[in-house]
C-alpha cells in the first residue's frame, strides 16, 4: 500500500494513505499532520503506512461478513436458546446476507450500516430493524474480543436507525377475559384460563403436562417451554432457572381443571387419544402456538370483545 504527502507550508506535511473503497465503491483515506522536515516525514509516513496495513489485514480465514456470521452462530447455539439463535438466523437469511454479507467484515463501515438501515427501512417497521442492529452489534462486538481480534473497531456502535416508538401495553380487563373465555372452545378456553391466573408464557403453556399439576397442593410446576422452529416443534427446558418455578393455584382455577380433565378423559375414550398434555390439538399432539392464538383472536371476535393474544 502506497502513501503521499505534500507540504503545506514550511516544515508542516500533510500524510495520506489509501485505506479502500468501501460496498457502494467510494474511496476512503487517513490523513495525518507532521511538522518536521521532508526526511523525517518520509519516515513517518513509511510508519503511517505500516499502520494501516496492519489494521487492514484480515486476521482469519472470514473473508465476508456472511461467512462470519454464519460461523459466529455455530458458536451462539451452545450459549444462547434454540429460539433466540433460530430468530437471529432468519435475520442473517433474509436481511443481512442479502444485502452486506457478500463484503468483508474489517471493510464495513458505519455509514455503510446506516444505508444498510435506511434501506430496510422501506419494508421493514423500525423494531425489526432493532433486531438486526442488536444482531450485528453483539457480533462485531464478538469479533472485536476474539483472540487475534478480527476487527479493531464496531462500526455498528455509532450507526443512525430508525426509533422504536414505545407503545403503551394494553391489559385486557378481567371482564374481556372472562367473555373471551366463554366464547371459546374447551381446550382454548382452558389454556387462556390458565395463562389469566398464572401468567405462564405461551410455550409454557403448550408443553405443560398433568403430570406438573399437583391438585391435591393447588401446584403448578413449570419445567419446559415449546417452540416452533423449522416448522417443528421443539421442547426445551426454561430459558432461565428464574423460569423454572413452582406456581401456587388459586382455587377456582384448581375447580376449573377438575372438571376441564374430567371433560378431557371422556373426550379421550370417545377419539381414542392418548396424551398427557393439558392442551393440545385434535390429535392429541402438541398444539402450534399460532394454532391457540388464532384460536383466541377467534373467542374475542365471537365474544365481541376488544381482540388480545395469548402472553
Amino acid at each position: 500500500m502506497k502513501g503521499s504527502m505534500r507540504e503545506r507550508r514550511p516544515g508542516t506535511w500533510e500524510l495520506r494513505v489509501f485505506t479502500g473503497t468501501d460496498i457502494h465503491g467510494k474511496k476512503h483515506w487517513v490523513y495525518r499532520t507532521f511538522h518536521g522536515g521532508e526526511r523525517k516525514a518520509q519516515t513517518a509516513l513509511s510508519k503511517l503506512v505500516a499502520e494501516v496495513d496492519e489494521r487492514r489485514a484480515p486476521t482469519s480465514g472470514y473473508t465476508t461478513l456472511s461467512d462470519y456470521l454464519h460461523t459466529w452462530q455455530q458458536g451462539r447455539r451452545l450459549s444462547a436458546s434454540a429460539g433466540t439463535v433460530d430468530t437471529q438466523q432468519q435475520i442473517i437469511d433474509n436481511y443481512i446476507d442479502k444485502h452486506l454479507g457478500r463484503y468483508r467484515l474489517d471493510r464495513i463501515r458505519t455509514p455503510d450500516i446506516g444505508a444498510f438501515y435506511a434501506d430496510l427501512s422501506r419494508t421493514l417497521s423500525p423494531k425489526t430493524i432493532a433486531s438486526v442492529h442488536a444482531l450485528l452489534r453483539k457480533a462485531y462486538n464478538d469479533a472485536m474480543r476474539s483472540n487475534p481480534p478480527l476487527v479493531t473497531a464496531n462500526p455498528v456502535q455509532h450507526a443512525m436507525r430508525p426509533k422504536v416508538e414505545q407503545r403503551d401495553i394494553v391489559v385486557p380487563s378481567p371482564e374481556t377475559v372472562t367473555a373471551a373465555i366463554s366464547a371459546a372452545p374447551p381446550i382454548a378456553g382452558m389454556g387462556m384460563s390458565i395463562i389469566a391466573a398464572t401468567g405462564l408464557r405461551r410455550g409454557e403453556l403448550l408443553a405443560l403436562r398433568w403430570q406438573e399439576i399437583d391438585m391435591e397442593r393447588a401446584t403448578l410446576r413449570v419445567n419446559r417451554n415449546l417452540l416452533w422452529i423449522d416448522k417443528q416443534i421443539i421442547i426445551n427446558p426454561p430459558k432461565t432457572k428464574a423460569s423454572r418455578r413452582t406456581i401456587t393455584l388459586p382455587g377456582s382455577l384448581v375447580e376449573s381443571l377438575r372438571s376441564y380433565r374430567r371433560w378431557q378423559r371422556e373426550e379421550h375414550v370417545k377419539r381414542g387419544i392418548r396424551t398427557d398434555l393439558v392442551i393440545h390439538n385434535p390429535a392429541g399432539d402438541y398444539m402450534k402456538p399460532d394454532t391457540l392464538t388464532a384460536a383466541v383472536k377467534r373467542a374475542t371476535r365471537k365474544a365481541g370483545v376488544p381482540a388480545f393474544g395469548p402472553h
